[in-house]
C-alpha cells in the first residue's frame, strides 16, 4: 500500500495500492488494482468487524456446542443473539468483550467463538480493503508478526 493518503476507499481517504500489491493476494484479475475504490482504510477505534453477509451459528470453544442464528437479519435482534449484541454495544462502550454461552454458562471473549461460516472479530486496530481479492494467509500472518498481536481475516460484502 502507498504511504500517502488519498480519495481510494469509500467514506474518507485511504491508501492506495503500491508496486508489491500483487504479491499480497491471492489473486490479480482484470480492474484490480485500477477501480476507484481500490485501497485499505485503517480503523483506529473499538470496531466490531463484520462480513456484512450470512453469519451462521457459533461454537462455543468450552462445551462445543453450536448456537443458530434464528429469524431475519432485519428488524430486531433474535433472543439468542441479545447476548452478543449486548456483549458487542457493552464493548464499544468500553467494556469487557465476552458473551456467555447459553449451553455451559462459561463467559467466551467474542473473538473465541468460532463462527459457522465468516467470523466477526472485534478490535481497535482494523484494515478495510476495498474491492480486494482474497489476502494470502500468509500475507495476513506477517501483519500479525508485525503487530505482535492475533490477526483475524473478516471477509464480506457491503
Amino acid at each position: 500500500m502507498r504511504a500517502e493518503r488519498s480519495d481510494c476507499v469509500l467514506g474518507g481517504s485511504g491508501h492506495a495500492p503500491g508496486p508489491r500489491f500483487g504479491t499480497t493476494v491471492a489473486e490479480q484479475g482484470p480492474g484490480v488494482p485500477d477501480l476507484w475504490a481500490d485501497g485499505m482504510g485503517v480503523i483506529v477505534r473499538r470496531t466490531v468487524f463484520y462480513p456484512g453477509q450470512d453469519d451462521g451459528g457459533l461454537q462455543c470453544p468450552h462445551c462445543g456446542r453450536l448456537e443458530q442464528r434464528d429469524g431475519s437479519y432485519t428488524g430486531p435482534v433474535p433472543s439468542q443473539w441479545r447476548r452478543f449484541h449486548s456483549a458487542a454495544k457493552g464493548w464499544m462502550d468500553g467494556g469487557p468483550a465476552e458473551a456467555t454461552c447459553a449451553y455451559c454458562g462459561l463467559p467466551v471473549a467474542l473473538n473465541e467463538w468460532q463462527w459457522e461460516s465468516e467470523p466477526w472479530a472485534v478490535g481497535a486496530l482494523g484494515f478495510t480493503f476495498w474491492n480486494c481479492p482474497p489476502l494470502l494467509p500468509a500475507f495476513v500472518a506477517e501483519v500479525g508478526g508485525r503487530l505482535g498481536h492475533p490477526v483475524r481475516l473478516v471477509s464480506g460484502k457491503f
